[in-house]
């Protein structure tokens, strides 16, 4: 509780005391004409060159969430709102790498590195109930790779809710991917090492792997919103040369040196450490890298993926022992 404690406040001292993120006032329109209107914005009705094109609102499901937060009191509960969100994700990193590691000393180092990056997306953001579900299903994912067994049934469910809160639900496909098909295989390679799935969690991940599908089309726009992040990646190519967050990371900048410290970590622990890397870790650990070196707004969904590999690398953090704990001095 303590450490939670300290990861909160930790957090709160990166969070800016302001709203000053210029898409959320769009987002707020968006959600009121949705509920004033009672229909799905499927045309643009704010840009002076373009307006009555058609458009896909793939965040519409983030923005009513908002919208009630804002109704609450305006500004300040704009504010509250998006930092409780925060808070909540950051305790969920360092549970989910306290359950990997099953040492909280290294969860709490994890974890507070993870603060840091991730500032990059803190703010009153749709983008933070994507990776919101992103945390979800490493919950998910991490359980199954411990204990060959977990509740696969939610995966579908995740989608089903990622798909209409946001866009960044491929990235959540790639990383379930990634995880699954290190279980296809099996073998050593110095430090790394994969083990196959037991016929009966193979039968299930089929199952769950073909559930996900049809959930990826319930959503307003069908199709449309489906295929919505390949369009961004590949026709919208104004949007990401010209936008900051899609810049790749500035090794000049404090920002960038913290990555260059976290790529250094990881060097050292694959070469120092005494912990063998799942080839599934070694997967997330790569993709997590390549997003965040290559795009500085992928910077919160490599914190999640990295996180909890960090904290089990980091096996020399001496244990916890509750005998010896001073809890006034906490």
């Amino acid at each position: 509780v303590t450490i939670a404690a300290a990861i909160a406040l930790f957090t709160y001292f990166f969070c800016a005391h302001s709203i000053a993120d210029p898409d959320i006032w769009w987002h707020l329109k968006d959600a009121q004409i949705l509920v004033q209107q009672h229909h799905w914005v499927r045309a643009d009705q704010f840009s002076y060159t373009v307006t009555g094109s058609p458009w896909v609102n793939s965040e519409w499901l983030s923005e009513l969430l908002f919208y009630g937060i804002w109704k609450i009191h305006g500004v300040t509960s704009l504010f509250f709102g998006y930092v409780v969100i925060v808070e909540l994700m950051m305790i969920g990193i360092l549970t989910l790498a306290y359950r990997a590691s099953g040492s909280i000393k290294a969860s709490a180092l994890a974890t507070g590195w993870a603060v840091v990056l991730a500032v990059v997306n803190f703010g009153p953001r749709t983008i933070l109930l994507g990776w919101a579900c992103l945390l979800a299903l490493m919950f998910v994912l991490w359980k199954l790779m411990k204990d060959g067994d977990a509740p696969l049934w939610t995966v579908p469910l995740i989608f089903l809710l990622w798909v209409n809160l946001h866009g960044s639900w491929l990235i959540g496909l790639i990383v379930f991917g990634i995880v699954v098909g290190s279980g296809f295989v099996s073998g050593r390679w110095g430090k790394v090492v994969a083990e196959k799935w037991t016929p009966g969690v193979r039968r299930r991940l089929w199952i769950t792997s073909a559930a996900i599908v049809p959930m990826l089309f319930l959503n307003p726009y069908g199709y449309k919103e489906v295929f919505y992040p390949f369009d961004l990646a590949f026709r919208q190519k104004l949007n990401v040369a010209h936008v900051v967050e899609w810049a790749s990371v500035n090794f000049h900048e404090p920002r960038g040196k913290i990555v260059f410290a976290l790529l250094l970590a990881l060097l050292l622990l694959a070469l120092a450490g005494r912990r063998q890397w799942k080839l599934a870790e070694v997967g997330m650990a790569g993709f997590g890298l390549y997003m965040s070196l290559t795009y500085v707004r992928f910077l919160f969904p490599a914190a999640i993926l990295i996180a909890p590999i960090l904290a089990r690398q980091m096996d020399f953090m001496p244990p916890y022992k509750r005998e010896v704990d001073r809890s006034w001095v906490n």
